[in-house]
């Protein structure tokens, strides 16, 4: 696992502590102002996150500082004891007793929200409660497009992303989830360990290990992560993650949405480039604390503010819609409601309206969900090491996540907002959404050509020949336009080669080093017009 340099253990500090303290009464306490600011912004941010700003063009800003530290100064002496801060929503979360209207005379106080009243006789529950089938393990080989996910994959074209070498490399995502439970000994998450992929993981909730509870989670990270040659293809089994435990089972409050905007601003201190997150919020345990429908207008919710501002903060946000669709409730649950981000629905395997999948639109009357992905027998990894089915926008959501990021992976120095209007203009109901599944399916082969301004079927096989082929350890191209660039991948998707070359070159000899490990090469070929191609390489036994 890769260090935590000083600015984010000091980040974490500032974000949460105290969180496994036998709780009262939860308030939110809301700043007029952060205060005297005397310390640099890359005190707070990563160098991978400013320079994700000035990607985004996104310039900092008051909500990027930390909650000013003699505002909880005065907290503590209140009496209070701190549990976390959001620097976004400027305030502190607290826990007290019978002196709140002391600090409700604070000069620096806007407004206090209470959150959270703890009742000892609560009865534990599991709400991510998933109901699954076994699916039995093929003891045959089993060809890329023979594996378990193929469909889920194919339904958005998210395989032909893979095939053109984009699996998510260099793409850092962050999982909002329950837990992880047994993710570390799964074999399908080998590579995740291997590679030191895991960034870092947060347990935002108690002092359980992240990798002890949590099915939910582990199963949303295979849909996502999930690699196992010939049985299993997550959507982007290459990037990087941050793991963080937001969501306590065992309870339904407002305070969880704090602690979701909590892991969003570490996230975001990071430079994430997206959010993963199956977590809806709509009713909660305490009388008076259930949202309404009403609610759903992206500024009410602390989570949906929370997830617009990490959408203004250039991350791509792609959350659940939720499972509402046949309940009383029907709609969409917070942070769905959202602005700027990708609310996912869910439809069947035969491209209908998945009948659990929530409603929208927003309140306010914005299109949600904005598309929509298979929820219905999605494939999953599960934590005795097979593979189950299971239902929910919950697996719609990484489905989607992992292709969003494939597509950066493509386009490096395309902005979140470039990935979210690419995605959402080549899905299949774009001009004429609905309630149930936005603006439909989306086609991210499609996504993939408008980015390149070229035509559907990106028509430039002929623009390249590779000869021999089958190769023994080297080849040639021949191209009639000027190559710009040449990577070769193994079928898993490994980097094994990449040259950069000069305008005018058109007859490239390339050589790769153990050339006969390898039974297939995908070459994807950049010109110097940015058209490009990808080719099949096969490789001939000795």
């Amino acid at each position: 696992m890769k260090i935590i340099n000083v600015v984010f253990a000091f980040l974490v500090f500032c974000c949460c502590f105290g969180l496994n303290a036998q709780q009262n009464k939860y308030y939110a306490v809301y700043f007029k102002d952060k205060g005297i600011i005397d310390y640099q912004i890359d005190n707070v941010l990563s160098t991978k996150a400013l320079a994700l700003r000035a990607k985004n063009n996104i310039a900092i800003d008051e909500k990027d500082y930390f909650v000013c530290k003699d505002y909880l100064e005065v907290l503590d002496k209140a009496g209070c004891e701190l549990l976390m801060t959001s620097r976004w929503l400027n305030c502190a979360v607290v826990k007290t007793y019978d002196n709140i209207e002391k600090i409700r005379e604070s000069p620096f106080v806007k407004s206090i929200q209470i959150i959270d009243i703890e009742d000892e006789s609560d009865v534990n529950y599991d709400k991510n409660d998933i109901c699954y089938n076994n699916v039995s393990s093929k003891t045959d080989f089993l060809s890329y497009t023979e594996s378990y996910t193929d469909t889920q994959l194919k339904i958005v074209n998210a395989d032909c992303l893979h095939t053109a070498g984009f699996w998510g490399e260099g793409i850092t995502i962050a999982v909002l989830d329950d837990g992880f439970k047994y993710a570390d000994r799964m074999r399908v998450f080998n590579h995740l360990f291997d590679n030191e992929q895991i960034i870092a993981t947060y347990n935002l909730v108690n002092d359980d290990n992240i990798y002890e509870t949590g099915e939910h989670g582990s199963y949303v990270l295979s849909v996502l992560a999930g690699y196992k040659h010939g049985e299993f293809m997550g959507a982007a089994p290459n990037a990087d993650y941050l793991l963080f435990k937001t969501e306590d089972n065992t309870q339904e409050t407002i305070l969880e949405e704090f602690t979701w905007v909590c892991a969003a601003e570490i996230a975001d201190a990071y430079g994430v480039d997206i959010i993963s997150s199956s977590l809806n919020y709509t009713e909660m345990d305490e009388q008076g604390q259930s949202h309404a429908y009403s609610d759903m207008d992206g500024n009410t919710c602390p989570v949906s503010i929370g997830a617009s501002v990490a959408a203004s903060r250039g991350i791509l946000v792609v959350n659940s819609a939720g499972n509402y669709g046949s309940t009383a409730w029907k709609y969409i649950g917070a942070p769905a409601d959202a602005f700027d981000i990708i609310a996912v629905g869910g439809i069947n395997s035969d491209s209908t309206h998945w009948h659990s999948s929530a409603y929208g639109p927003s309140y306010d009357g914005r299109v949600k969900p904005e598309i929509c992905c298979l929820s219905a027998n999605v494939v999953v990894a599960n934590v005795a090491n097979g593979y189950s089915t299971t239902n929910g926008t919950s697996f719609a959501t990484p489905l989607i996540a992992g292709a969003c990021a494939c597509l950066l992976q493509a386009f490096p120095h395309k902005t979140a907002a470039d990935i979210r209007n690419a995605v959402l203009s080549y899905s299949n109901m774009y001009n004429a959404p609905n309630s149930e599944l936005g603006f439909g399916i989306p086609d991210f082969y499609k996504s993939y050509c408008q980015i390149l301004s070229l035509p559907e079927k990106n028509r430039v096989e002929s623009l390249a020949l590779i000869y021999p082929n089958p190769v023994i350890d080297n080849f040639r191209i021949i191209s009639s336009v000027d190559i710009d660039k040449i990577y070769i991948y193994n079928v898993n998707g490994k980097l094994l080669n990449s040259e950069q070359h000069r305008n005018t070159d058109k007859d490239v000899a390339i050589f790769v080093d153990n050339c006969s490990a390898e039974m297939l090469m995908i070459v994807y070929i950049v010109f110097i017009d940015g058209r490009s191609v990808t080719k099949k390489v096969v490789v001939a036994e000795l």
